[in-house]
């Protein structure tokens, strides 16, 4: 197997990730990410249809609109992402039934969103856990 790299990730958007998973608390919070070259450098908050603190589904028109944009601007779409506002890390057995972009980062933000965020990719039947870099402003 060969090893991955880490996912690239501009540290505003994990700073937009918390505060997103702060505001909804605790009800679960969702979203998507893109970039450019392989570099998350955008997070796209979206509305979460399921509005329930266990589960998030994003509203088929928030994922129209980003597929959309995406084409405008000559964007990737590089990742999605949602809180377990319990503290829940990994990804639920849900996640992995539900998942359908095994081509992108897959991310958690864990509790209110104060804390830990974790990035995964799917490989083979599952999530792995992926190691990523925080890439800062100065490096732009």
């Amino acid at each position: 197997m060969m090893e991955m790299l880490p996912v690239s990730v501009r540290s505003g958007v994990l700073d937009t990730m918390r505060r997103q998973a702060r505001l909804e608390f605790p009800l679960e919070c969702c979203g998507l990410l893109s970039g450019r070259d392989g570099v998350i450098d955008e997070a796209v908050p979206t509305t979460n249809q399921e509005n329930s603190p266990v589960a998030f589904s994003i509203a088929p028109a928030d994922l129209i609109a980003f597929f959309k944009e995406l084409r405008r601007r000559s964007r990737q779409f590089l990742g999605m992402y949602h809180s377990h506002p319990r503290g829940r890390l990994e990804p639920s057995k849900r996640d992995v039934a539900d998942f359908h972009y095994r081509e992108v980062s897959y991310w958690i933000i864990a509790g209110s969103g104060s804390g830990r965020i974790g990035c995964y990719r799917w490989e083979d039947e599952g999530f792995v856990p992926s190691a990523y870099r925080v890439i800062e402003p100065a490096e732009e």
